[in-house]
């Protein structure tokens, strides 16, 4: 097991746990004295050791999930390339796939989503509920609890010889804004920019949300602050 957060008010707390090659979420609730497990792997961030999870209140634990079947590499390395590999040989030797993979090069401005999926778990009933399909980081709650901000992530485009890529980045990443207050809906923040997901940071005062980015295509270096007002326009520098 790995330790990880509280909820906020210290009854839950949220575990990662590995085992037989697969990672899944637990939830020890102080209060009953029990542990519950969930058929979710949350995704770790690249270079980040803790998984991309964060509780919005008491009860809900927001994670950004790998897709069902998969998870974090580094945690499930051993079992897992062994057991692809022999699911791989048995679908081949049967003809159902091929037992090679091709690859295709492809546009510079075509955006091809990451899998994965947004879900929000509440620790006391077990539901759970997937905001939106997709690959996300940097999950970030608003302090008034109203918004959850979050980058949706896709492959970068492919570079060339003479533009290589030098950014340490690994994917496009464009800031969304769900309401956590009815049908949860979601919003993209100005789409033409690339986000920093680790740059991005609400206002503890207010319920304004900064962020670093870059116009898409041109490059981190290039990037500015902005700042805005998920309830209002598009973000300004």
């Amino acid at each position: 097991y790995l330790l990880s957060d509280f909820s906020n008010d210290g009854r839950f707390l949220a575990l990662l746990a590995t085992r037989d090659g697969s990672v899944r979420v637990d939830v020890y609730d102080f209060r009953r004295h029990k542990l519950t497990e969930y058929p979710l792997a949350p995704r770790f961030p690249p270079l980040v050791p803790n998984p991309d999870w964060v509780w919005l209140d008491n009860r809900h634990l927001a994670i950004a999930a790998y897709p069902d079947g998969e998870g974090p590499w580094p945690l499930t390395f051993r079992r897992a390339i062994g057991s692809r590999l022999m699911q791989s040989w048995e679908k081949s030797w049967q003809g159902k796939e091929a037992s090679v993979d091709q690859y295709d090069s492809s546009a510079t401005d075509i955006a091809q989503p990451l899998p994965g999926r947004l879900l929000v778990v509440d620790v006391e009933s077990g539901h759970i509920q997937q905001l939106a399909s997709g690959q996300f980081s940097a999950l970030r709650p608003s302090p008034d609890g109203r918004w959850l901000a979050a980058v949706r992530q896709s492959k970068l485009p492919q570079t060339t010889l003479e533009h290589p890529r030098i950014d340490w980045t690994f994917a496009r990443s464009v800031l969304t804004v769900f309401s956590l207050n009815g049908d949860r809906t979601e919003r993209d923040i100005a789409p033409d920019l690339d986000v920093l997901p680790d740059s991005m940071e609400w206002n503890p005062s207010n319920k304004e949300l900064a962020w670093c980015a870059w116009h898409a295509g041109s490059g981190l270096r290039s990037g500015n602050f902005w700042i805005a007002d998920p309830s209002r326009a598009a973000g300004a520098a």
